[in-house]
């Protein structure tokens, strides 16, 4: 594939050309025979974070000093596929050649995944009878897949900007081991994600996770390693392990504070030798990869109470992050919602007493937290500001689960009948919110929570 444009149709800016390419893609780039760029998306200009005029009449190289260009002006063929790494974020693109009368005159570039996170959604929806084809394709994107990068940390509070500081002077030195620590929710796979992405470089390498609590210890030491044929029963094949799958790329260990002390101290001696073997195997192979851990544990504390090997943490803590907790970042809050709203395409908007209550509230839960209250939020009203009296009945529901005791026993049957009478108003008003509300002669944040006591799916209304 080719276009077929003039060299003035090429050089002329705000036709339709540059409109289709504003549109079409998630970023795109034009140039002429020389390389220099006559034309670059205003998408474009802000992923590179390189304004349009300041691009215009640069080399190629000015922009993206290893997308082949120079090979399509070269050959007059496209190029397609092209997996490339801007600013930290692995991408795929397509170039043109742009063809006169015979003679190539120029190319297009278009950058059709910012993120190969979006590539991997399209991949993971395909018709699994289409064949081993596609998963096999997913699979080899989702191991050079690395979602995020330091500035997907949302925030600019003190603490935060220090924290990112601190994270950036870290990668830069490529200091390893990395251990990250912070309570559940706080952000520790972005930051995890965001250090590897941070070395990339122009090279493609692999990010890999394994979560230490998600897998049956007998498994994870073989999940980490690798076995040989009949290592043990059950093992009908070779298999590597999660260290040889990160080889020249990073590793994960997520959760490592809930890790069996029997496989601490064989992570310890991979750590401290730089080597491992698969089980029932003899051959030794070298640890090429990053290693990054992270846990919601204080590790300190689990090494008192001997649930933690001090010499692992020690051996870990090359380079410790700590993640404050989101009470402790308040300020960041309003920015982060307006993310978590336009991330999930919510339709809603947080009054200014809305925030306010928010940023009183103390978000145990922290971020994880807060986009499911926004979740919730939105189901409330989708054509009204969300106003502070519906965030406090979202946030009085979870503090009524925190303070329920043991001694607290709902009666059942009446639980039972309520739930029954709500769900039947609901459906009888086609999952309409306010007419049920009116009917039931309540408000809606009201029937919002007993829906939510009641675990009730709220279905999309037809009216």
């Amino acid at each position: 594939m080719h276009f077929e444009l003039s060299p003035e149709d090429l050089k002329t800016r705000g036709g339709l050309l540059d409109q289709f390419l504003e549109i079409v893609f998630d970023a795109s780039i034009i140039i002429d025979a020389n390389s220099t760029i006559l034309f670059n998306t205003r998408k474009s200009a802000e992923f590179v974070g390189k304004s349009q005029q300041e691009a215009a009449g640069r080399h190629i190289s000015f922009l993206d000093p290893t997308t082949p260009f120079s090979k399509v002006l070269a050959s007059g063929r496209e190029e397609r596929g092209i997996l490339v790494v801007i600013n930290g974020r692995k991408c795929m693109s397509d170039i043109y050649p742009v063809i006169w009368q015979g003679k190539v005159i120029g190319a297009i570039g278009a950058l059709l995944f910012r993120s190969m996170s979006g590539l991997k959604k399209i991949i993971a929806s395909l018709n699994e009878n289409q064949g081993g084809e596609s998963l096999d394709i997913y699979n080899a994107v989702a191991r050079i897949d690395s979602n995020y990068t330091f500035d997907d940390f949302i925030g600019e509070s003190a603490v935060t900007r220090k924290l990112i500081t601190h994270c950036r002077n870290v990668a830069r030195k490529q200091v390893h081991p990395i251990l990250i620590l912070g309570e559940t929710g706080t952000g520790k796979e972005i930051l995890a994600s965001a250090f590897h992405s941070e070395n990339l470089g122009s090279t493609f390498s692999p990010f890999v996770k394994i979560n230490c609590t998600a897998i049956p210890n007998e498994l994870l030491e073989s999940e980490l390693f690798g076995h040989e044929k009949g290592a043990f029963t059950g093992a009908v094949a070779a298999k590597k392990g999660k260290f040889e799958l990160a080889s020249g790329g990073s590793i994960l260990l997520d959760e490592i504070g809930d890790m069996d002390l029997r496989l601490q101290s064989k992570l310890l001696r991979v750590l401290e030798e730089g080597e491992y073997e698969h089980i029932g195997g003899t051959k030794v192979l070298p640890l090429n990869a990053r290693v990054i851990a992270s846990t919601n544990h204080e590790l300190r504390e689990s090494c008192k109470s001997g649930k933690f090997r001090p010499d692992l943490y020690y051996r870990l803590s090359t380079a410790e992050i700590r993640i404050p907790p989101l009470r402790e970042r308040k300020e960041d809050i309003p920015l982060l919602a307006k993310h978590l709203i336009a991330k999930a395409n919510l339709h809603m908007t947080l009054s200014s007493s809305a925030l306010e209550v928010l940023m009183s509230y103390h978000w145990p839960g922290n971020v994880r937290e807060l986009r499911n209250a926004l979740t919730w939020l939105s189901v409330l009203e989708s054509d009204l500001d969300i106003s502070a009296e519906d965030v406090r009945q979202v946030l009085a529901d979870r503090l009524e689960g925190e303070l329920q005791t043991p001694n607290r026993h709902p009666s059942k049957p009446l639980e039972g009948a309520e739930r029954a009478a709500l769900l039947q108003t609901l459906e009888r008003n086609n999952f309409n919110l306010s007419l049920a509300a009116k009917q039931l002669g309540v408000s809606r944040t009201t029937l919002y929570s007993k829906i939510r006591k009641h675990g009730i799916q709220i279905r999309k209304s037809q009216a």
